[in-house]
């Protein structure tokens, strides 16, 4: 493993720890870090922990969060090129070593990003900070970073195999899986929301894997927004993870880029790994892609025999709520997933995403219950 255990600043790290409970691995976010440590102690895992580093003559070293440049250094032999190397415009993602005083190094990767303006890096900084001793199954664990004039780079663990769609294609994947996948990517829509992040590349590889197959998302999109304020739409790849009423339209301008449009993204992309990370549109053209009037009326095709029996709800108005819930209609199991908050008007829209009927569609009505709706 290269995680690292959670004890005060001043003590020192081991860089390879014992396998923690369940319980433990699930607590959230910095808030309950003391209290972790606490039933670390309570529990015995903390002499348990001291006993495995003695026994495997380990050596802890002491975590540091601020490098210097001579201390990063290239793997060698140079690793295969990462498929995230040319798809984030935040900045380079490359894979590195970081070297502590000891000697010893651990493998991690870096975003460089540079060209900021003030407030830019104001904000990075401080996000930077706040994500100091935070780590979970949904992000990657911050290493450090090293801050100049010009640039900031960003140590994270190297915790990633491949893109999670490669993941997926690779072999036979169990529904179970999937459907676990899709649940940790339904988590991730939280944390964007609680902690006002997104990527700013619209595409299902911004999911990676860790080595243990555990979902996690690597945030290269360093946002105080929820919503991106560019949107490229001379870029097809990020059309096809779009919903049509954000394209380029001839008799005035597309909608905007907005939350409603967030969710059908996030909800095409769980389509996609119920499908075995499917490519949207993958069989038309570039120009179909990009087309509003063609995607209006263009549906993505549903893999009945590939359709788990859950339903997926995210309630937006404020917090994402997670609801994940199984219900028959006569002698069928209906499958898909529904999205749906509450505008300023009092409106409830909602999408639904993989309809054992009709595939991948957008409708919006007013105060509907789900009963209602699944009846039509």
């Amino acid at each position: 493993m290269s995680t690292t255990s959670k004890e005060s600043s001043s003590a020192p790290c081991a860089v390879v720890v014992p396998h923690f409970p369940a319980h433990f691995r699930d607590l959230k976010l910095a808030a309950q870090v003391k209290q972790a440590a606490n039933e670390l102690i309570v529990s015995g895992i903390s002499r348990k922990l001291h006993k495995f580093i003695s026994e495997e003559r380990l050596q802890p070293v002491q975590r540091q969060y601020i490098w210097r440049e001579d201390q990063l250094a290239s793997p060698s032999p140079a690793p295969e090129p990462v498929a995230v190397d040319a798809l984030y415009e935040v900045g380079k993602v490359q894979r590195k070593w970081i070297k502590f005083q000891s000697g010893k190094t651990l493998p991690v990767i870096t975003i460089v990003v540079a060209d900021l303006a003030p407030q830019e890096r104001n904000v990075i900084i401080s996000d930077l900070a706040n994500f100091r001793d935070f780590g979970c199954v949904n992000t990657q664990r911050l290493w450090g970073s090293i801050v100049s004039d010009t640039q900031i780079t960003i140590l994270l663990e190297d915790t990633c195999m491949d893109s999670l769609s490669t993941y997926v294609t690779t072999g036979n994947r169990e529904m179970s899986e999937l459907i676990k996948f899709a649940r940790q990517m339904a988590r991730v829509v939280d944390f964007f929301e609680r902690t006002k992040f997104i990527h700013k590349r619209l595409s299902l590889d911004v999911c990676q894997l860790t080595t243990h197959k555990t979902l996690k998302v690597v945030v290269f999109g360093l946002s105080t927004g929820l919503i991106p304020k560019r949107i490229y739409l001379d870029d097809v790849e990020r059309c096809r993870w779009m919903p049509w009423e954000c394209l380029e339209r001839q008799d005035g301008d597309p909608e905007p880029y907005d939350q409603s449009a967030v969710i059908w993204t996030l909800g095409t992309m769980i389509w996609s790994m119920f499908h075995k990370a499917a490519i949207p549109f993958e069989n038309e053209s570039v120009n179909q892609i990009r087309s509003r009037e063609y995607r209006k009326d263009c549906q993505l095709d549903v893999i009945e025999e590939l359709l788990p029996g859950g339903i997926l709800e995210f309630a937006v108005g404020g917090d994402f709520v997670l609801v994940f819930r199984r219900f028959s209609a006569g002698n069928r199991e209906l499958s898909a997933a529904e999205y749906e908050w509450t505008s300023g008007s009092g409106q409830r829209q909602t999408y639904r995403v993989g309809h054992h009927d009709t595939g991948l569609y957008r409708h919006s009505f007013s105060l509907k219950k789900w009963e209602d709706v699944r009846q039509e």
